[in-house]
């Protein structure tokens, strides 16, 4: 089936796609590097199931055997996930299912956050899909009862940052339009955003003059579905940042980093840092950094701090808005685990450590050098940490690209040892 997509999204996953690498190839003789099993060109997104398997988007030639798998990594062992939900019997009469977007693990395994897109062309007769100007919705999916639910509607291109809150009582997504999922609602919402000025409250027109979130103005507040997930109450509240996909999530606490704190302009030797509480809705604290505006890139390595690395100096911020800048730390954080272990190099990728690190004097403190090649880490997207397996990496260029390798790093897998020797 010929496909045609203008979604830039989609576009990316299909430049994802490549020459799958072997299952279970040994690519280091201690066994710290090697293949991945059960995983290959098909997978696009994984999540973690908090054991050894992961949850996996899977997309194929026909996208219409796209869908959701629970793979065991260790045994290869494979469960196809059945998704029944016709959006006609839910309110969209005249559309079909089509392609899925992401998916996103709760906490506890047992939800999913999916977010697809809906089509008027039967998948069955066509053989050309245009998929311009067609809406997704962001679905609830129960594994335990099976049940489906709508719970936000998205126009366009646009695609919905899901997750969950760390207690997993909340789904939150962004960007989604302030009605009900419904063709009707849909429609009517449309209207009411055409007769808003150009720009007003962030929505604005994209070049076929249709409703599209307008990326390059900074609002004050996104619009967020808050989905209650044991009551079932659905809620459009005003996320603490300013534009989707310039906000970074604490994987293990319910802050958020604004990626760009306010504008900087060109003549400016000054930036900012802004966080935001997904809980209260409110942001937090802020804080000011001297020399050029953009940093090199961020990461969590704290609860409530963020690492931001610019040349070769660093500044460990924190939400309540204060900071320490070091000079000289050319330091990257590639991972950061559950326990407070890291996956880090304290060279600029010369080498690379896994252990703990001592923030207040900014040294390594039980840690080990991997015998891996300079730089090597820096070729590879971190992807997931899967409790009893590893880190899954992938290549995003040469040698390795397109491939899933696993890392044998990670809390119960190389740090006891390391502990017990010294």
């Amino acid at each position: 089936m010929l496909v045609v997509w203008r979604y830039s999204l989609v576009v990316c996953m299909l430049s994802l796609l490549a020459p799958a690498a072997a299952s279970g190839i040994e690519l280091d003789p201690d066994g710290l590097l090697s293949g991945v099993l059960g995983l290959d060109a098909s997978v696009v997104w994984i999540d973690t199931t908090g054991d050894n398997t992961v949850l996996c988007t899977t997309y194929n030639p026909d996208p219409y055997s796209a869908g959701f798998e629970i793979r065991n990594l260790q045994n290869g062992e494979v469960e196809r996930l059945s998704f029944d939900w016709d959006p006609a019997a839910h309110g969209w009469p005249g559309y079909y299912l089509g392609v899925p977007f992401l998916a996103k693990l709760s906490p506890d395994g047992r939800t999913i956050a999916v977010q697809h897109q809906l089509t008027t062309a039967d998948p069955t007769e066509s053989v050309i899909i245009d998929w311009t100007g067609q809406p997704s919705i962001v679905l609830s999916w129960n594994l335990d009862e099976g049940e489906i639910t709508p719970l936000g509607v998205l126009r366009g291109a646009d695609v919905a940052r899901t997750m969950f809150t760390t207690d997993g009582h909340y789904l939150i997504a962004d960007s989604v339009l302030d009605c009900d999922p419904d063709l009707a609602s849909y429609q009517t919402c449309l209207d009411l955003i055409r007769e808003q000025p150009y720009g007003e409250s962030g929505w604005s027109r994209d070049y076929h003059g249709e409703v599209a979130w307008y990326r390059d103005v900074e609002v004050e507040g996104l619009p967020g579905l808050y989905y209650d997930t044991v009551t079932g109450a659905r809620e459009i509240r005003k996320l603490p940042v300013d534009a989707p996909a310039k906000y970074i999530k604490c994987p293990y606490s319910d802050y958020v980093l604004l990626k760009k704190g306010w504008p900087s302009h060109h003549h400016q030797r000054s930036a900012g840092v802004k966080f935001g509480d997904l809980c209260s809705n409110e942001l937090a604290g802020s804080f000011r950094y001297y020399g050029y505006p953009e940093y090199d890139w961020v990461n969590w390595v704290k609860s409530d701090a963020v690492l931001l690395k610019r040349d070769s100096d660093c500044t460990l911020g924190y939400v309540d808005g204060s900071s320490d800048p070091v000079a000289n730390l050319d330091w990257k954080i590639y991972w950061w685990f559950m326990d407070d272990s890291y996956l880090f190099s304290t060279d600029g990728g010369e080498t690379c450590r896994y252990g703990l690190i001592n923030w207040d004097c900014y040294m390594p403190d039980v840690s080990r050098e991997l015998p891996l090649p300079a730089h090597f880490l820096d070729e590879f997207i971190m992807v997931e940490y899967v409790p009893q397996v590893g880190l899954i990496i992938k290549g995003k260029a040469g040698e390795y690209e397109g491939r899933y390798l696993k890392l044998s790093v990670g809390p119960g897998l190389l740090l006891d040892s390391m502990l017990a020797v010294e």
